[in-house]
């Protein structure tokens, strides 16, 4: 029961946690509780409710221009869906910048179109966590140049390989692969222009590459090469 004055009463005195110290609504706009997601934000919408929109966040490396790709399929029964992101450094990217996965830095490939009113409208995400066993070995393991993720079988969101590889302008690349009815490959055809992430779970850092136009955006296939 609220008290006298009162717009709401979560139990406790913290701040951005949708109800304030001084039980008001928080501002619409203020931060609230992560809801795990790396390619959504968190914030109060001003009415006493978390809302996880999708956001592209910005300041991540961009690909070389027309050196990153992006393949999408979506077959009837699933089993034949896959995705396939490929980018390449415009920069020099040290191997530093990807973090220490093996023990401690989660990914997650975030792709996103735009909706009727031209925001951003998250449509696929796949998740690597830090860490772990795949079968009898470890999922990442750890390569001169950068890191690698494999599984032999799909994650259940489908995701197969991560391939992060350091180098100079032109020679770093970043690889995510997944397949199969798990990887929720969504309707297409898709809406341009597309943003495609991958982003760090510890870190700022991250890489992204757009598409304005695709060489294919059927009802089965979505082809593109970056701008």
């Amino acid at each position: 029961m609220l008290d006298p004055g009162e717009e709401c009463d979560d139990g406790n005195l913290a701040d951005g946690d949708w109800c304030s110290s001084t039980c008001r609504f928080d501002a619409s706009g203020t931060p609230c509780p992560d809801d795990g997601n790396l390619c959504t934000g968190d914030r109060c919408d001003g009415g006493g409710s978390c809302i996880h929109p999708a956001s592209i966040v910005p300041g991540c490396e961009p690909s070389r221009r027309g050196a990153a790709s992006l393949l999408l399929k979506d077959s009837r029964s699933g089993a034949k869906d896959r995705l396939k992101w490929t980018w390449r450094s415009s920069k020099l990217t040290p191997k530093g910048d990807f973090g220490s996965p093996l023990q401690t830095t989660s990914y997650a490939l975030c792709i996103y179109d735009t909706d009727d009113r031209g925001a951003p409208s998250l449509k696929l995400s796949v998740f690597a966590p830090p860490g772990g066993a795949c079968g009898r070995r470890p999922c990442w393991k750890e390569t001169r140049a950068g890191f690698a993720y494999r599984t032999p079988q799909s994650r259940p969101d489908g995701l197969l390989s991560v391939t992060l590889q350091a180098g100079a302008a032109g020679k770093a690349t970043i690889s995510v692969e997944g397949k199969g009815p798990r990887l929720g490959v969504p309707s297409l055809p898709l809406r341009s222009p597309l943003t495609v992430q991958l982003r760090r779970g510890d870190s700022s850092t991250c890489w992204q590459t757009t598409y304005g136009t695709a060489r294919a955006n059927g009802r089965s296939m979505f082809k593109a090469k970056s701008d």
